[in-house]
């Protein structure tokens, strides 16, 4: 009985959600305790690799740089620059190509200058600088370091011109700064960029922060650029830090705030470096224990709770379906089938008592969603009639699930039935974005007539392929009901007048557009006389597998969506009206078909991507896939057409496009090749350096170089 299966759930209900709090509880604190007893000796051993790891990439780095940037002074066109061999522009030129390829293979280094008392300074910033300096300290930078030979580091904080923010550099030098009028002074000066060495070290981390220190306890690295060459005793975090005279260790400090913080360090073994990662306590064990308490108190209010509300719940839960299949069986005249039952003869009583007259009933239907429906959110169609119907202040109703799509609804309404359903209709539509449609009786009934109504309903949304999307239509009910109307809504198909699909298909094999109209015109009308759902979805299952065959290499281009699309749609296809127009979008491509044969259609569309190429190739994204979709193509079609019609692929069309773009902004304008990659709309970098080179025989650099030569 549906009381006592009420019973059971809450048996089951209530001791499986006491079983889950304790558990929760039980395993939230072991699971904490757990975490925070090893966690500690998990985040040492991680974080000693972490500098282990940076300590090793930084000798490489360091050791391994070194001997590239000596063997740059050893270059002919950098000894012709620094002695004054040849003309000035040939050398520059010569020596400037030289520093941009050593920039290109070094992505640590943010610049690259040549000092020359003959020459005067070339950049990789630049070029030639015989005016304003790009770096305005180097001068005094240079004079302070005299003569200098073995590789050093110094820090140094320059404000680039053009640029607000200072630039955190470890600039190493090589050469000789004279006094002496009658010597030559030179060197090579390269600035490592601080913070691509910070990203190349250790890149990004969310549970700790790292930072280097050297033997007189200043912050070579550290997450605030403005930090950088500053003392660490200006951090508390530190004072205890640099006196340790241990190699590496672990221990807690303090911030200024009394925030506590794991350090771990390691020095490095071959120069007085230290490396220091630090750890906030809060961060790693705070919400942790947050969780914990939450967890705790979540579960006990979860079991108080659930055996509160669990019982109440399930009872109201069970009563209403109880309620409502005893409405259904009273609607079906199951009742009658034991009329002698007690049961059954207090509902008939109840529900006459309760359901006066005037009594309205309908079926609705989901159509479908609007543009503007909340289409994200999980909608359940029984709950949103009832919020709607109690929207509109309809009292006494009753919405029972017939299926996925259709419900039940009765109602006792002071207003005509199609003014109560309309505004429904109306709230649904401007409350949720959904299109609601189905059958209503169009007269009020008694409770005894109900049955006999619900009857006709059911009939009449047996050929529910005849109504349009969103149409609320009215349906006479008076007199007995057929009985072989009865046994064909019982599930026995209608007898359908004799359709052929051959006058359809024969029109579109031979590219008759009249033809076709008129064949789809008489499918319809079939259709409507037929009344059988069955025969519906026979003939769009049946046009969807043919109609493909038929235009076989023609279907990608005339077919919406293509074939898979074409025959998605078409399955989604509920209402003979909607089948109708989807056909006759196919029809009026169809009236393109000799012009596609011509060539001229194609033609039209290689020039609609080329445009559509034009207006969007700084667009990275944009490929055959996303030009595809646009012009309503596949992705295999259109590689296929644009390459018989233009002779190239469409990627190496793109190609050239976005390296003609690129050469001209190189010759019109002075961008960073960077912001030239970016405006052209290649994919990276590096892709936009090799693709170039190869189509021009320069880099981009040395493609502008040789343009200004050209110029001179």
């Amino acid at each position: 009985m549906p009381y006592r299966s009420g019973k059971r759930i809450v048996s089951l209900f209530v001791p499986t959600a006491a079983i889950a709090a304790v558990s929760i509880i039980l395993s939230t604190l072991i699971l904490s305790m757990l975490y925070i007893r090893q966690f500690g000796h998990i985040l040492e051993v991680q974080e000693e690799e972490r500098i282990r790891g940076a300590i090793q990439l930084f000798s490489q780095i360091h050791f391994g740089s070194v001997p590239a940037f000596l063997s740059i002074m050893e270059e002919g066109p950098v000894q012709d620059f620094l002695f004054g061999r040849k003309s000035l522009k040939e050398r520059a030129l010569q020596a400037l190509k030289v520093l941009d390829r050593s920039l290109m293979n070094n992505e640590l280094i943010d610049s690259i200058y040549l000092y020359s008392t003959v020459s005067g300074i070339l950049s990789t910033r630049a070029g030639l600088e015989l005016e304003e300096l790009t770096d305005p300290t180097l001068p005094s930078f240079l004079e302070h370091e005299g003569n200098v030979g073995f590789p050093l580091y110094r820090l140094r904080r320059v404000i680039v011109r053009g640029e607000l923010a200072p630039r955190n550099f470890f600039t190493i030098t090589f050469g000789s700064i004279s006094q002496s009028p009658h010597r030559i002074g030179y060197a090579l000066v390269v600035n490592l960029s601080e913070r691509k060495i910070r990203k190349a070290l250790w890149g990004q981390t969310v549970s700790s922060l790292m930072y280097i220190l050297d033997g007189e306890g200043r912050f070579l690295s550290h997450p605030e650029p403005s930090f950088f060459g500053a003392h660490a005793k200006e951090d508390p975090r530190f004072a205890s830090l640099i006196q340790d005279p241990d190699d590496k260790g672990v221990r807690t400090v303090k911030d200024e705030h009394g925030k506590r913080w794991i350090a771990t360090w390691i020095d490095h073994p071959e120069i007085h470096w230290r490396f220091v990662t630090l750890a906030s306590e809060d961060t790693l064990f705070g919400p942790i224990y947050r969780v914990r308490n939450w967890a705790v108190l979540a579960s006990v209010g979860v079991l108080a709770f659930a055996i509160l509300g669990s019982y109440l719940i399930s009872l109201q839960i069970n009563r209403k379906l109880q309620h409502r299949q005893m409405i259904l069986d009273f609607l079906r005249e199951e009742v009658h089938q034991d009329g002698n039952g007690i049961e059954g003869e207090v509902f008939h009583r109840t529900f006459l008592s309760r359901w006066r007259k005037p009594l309205a009933i309908a079926i609705g239907v989901w159509d479908g969603i609007t543009g503007d429906g909340k289409e994200g959110e999980p909608l359940h169609f029984v709950e949103i009639v009832e919020e709607g119907l109690k929207k509109e202040r309809i009292e006494a109703v009753e919405v029972i699930e017939l299926g996925d799509r259709a419900v039940l609804i009765y109602c006792m309404p002071l207003e005509k039935p199609e003014v109560v359903f309309s505004k429904l209709q109306e709230n649904l539509l401007q409350g949720y974005g959904i299109k609601f449609g189905g059958y209503y009786i169009d007269r009020s009934l008694g409770a005894g007539e109900l049955p006999q109504g619900y009857t006709c309903l059911q009939l009449a949304f047996r050929t529910d392929y005849l109504r349009k999307r969103g149409e609320l239509l009215p349906i006479s009910c008076g007199g007995e009901v057929m009985v072989g109307e009865a046994e064909s809504f019982d599930g026995q198909a209608s007898i359908a007048s004799p359709l052929d699909l051959k006058e359809l298909e024969q029109a579109f094999r031979t590219g008759n557009p009249s033809e076709a109209k008129k064949a789809l015109f008489e499918i319809g009308e079939c259709l409507r006389r037929a009344k059988d759902p069955d025969l519906f979805r026979y003939i769009r299952a049946a046009i969807g597998y043919r109609l493909p065959e038929i235009l076989r290499e023609d279907a990608e281009l005339l077919l919406p969506g293509g074939v898979k699309g074409f025959r998605a749609t078409l399955a989604g296809l509920d209402h003979l009206d909607d089948l109708c127009g989807y056909l006759g979008s196919v029809v009026e491509r169809l009236q393109e078909r000799s012009f596609i044969h011509q060539g001229r259609k194609k033609v039209e569309l290689v020039k609609r991507v080329k445009t559509l190429i034009d207006q969007n190739l700084s667009d990275r994204s944009l490929g055959t896939e996303k030009i595809a979709s646009e012009v309503g193509l596949s992705a295999g079609y259109l590689r296929e057409l644009f390459k018989n019609v233009e002779g190239v692929s469409l990627m190496e069309y793109m190609g050239r496009k976005r390296l003609e773009v690129a050469k001209n902004l190189l010759q019109t304008t002075d961008l960073p090749v960077r912001e030239v990659c970016d405006r052209a709309g290649f994919l990276n970098y590096s892709y936009f350096i090799t693709y170039f080179k190869k189509n021009t025989g320069y880099t981009p650099r040395e493609y502008r170089d040789h343009l200004l030569r050209q110029g001179t």
